[in-house]
């Protein structure tokens, strides 16, 4: 799967967030795999990127 990982908190005009292949998550127990088509960013995301929040 590709993942957005935050390394740093840097403006996002610096780029902080790196797009990396991760294996694919394998499920224990009572959990189950899900197939996720779209994602949304809100602005909180934005603001724990840049470092905003902690």
């Amino acid at each position: 799967m590709k993942a957005w990982i935050l390394e740093n908190q840097a403006p996002i005009e610096e780029k902080p967030l790196v797009l990396k292949a991760l294996p694919d998550p394998e499920p224990k127990g009572h959990e189950i795999r899900i197939k996720n088509v779209a994602c949304g960013v809100c602005r909180t995301d934005i603001h724990v990127a840049e470092g905003d929040l902690p």
